[in-house]
């Protein structure tokens, strides 16, 4: 059976935002699907995140800025090491 996407979607946010404080194991269980599609859903999940936020900053940035730069600043910042 497989879970409603606003289901697995509500499990695998935490995990993408690195803010689960539950296992996989717990979060696919919760979602009703097995660990091993819960892990494939997550990587596809943080594939099509990064792509949106690289399309969004290049569209914020001037033709010669450096996207991959800037991303790694965004998530230096957001881990609280810059």
């Amino acid at each position: 059976m497989t879970p409603a996407k606003g289901v697995l979607f509500s499990a695998l946010l935490p995990w993408l935002l690195d803010e689960s404080t539950e296992s996989q194991t717990e979060a696919a269980a919760n979602a009703g699907t097995s660990v091993a599609n819960f892990r494939v859903q997550l990587h596809r999940l943080r594939i099509r995140y990064r792509g949106a936020l690289q399309q969004e900053i290049a569209a914020t940035l001037g033709e010669s800025a450096d996207v991959a730069e800037e991303m790694d600043h965004l998530f230096k910042v957001s881990r609280g090491c810059v």
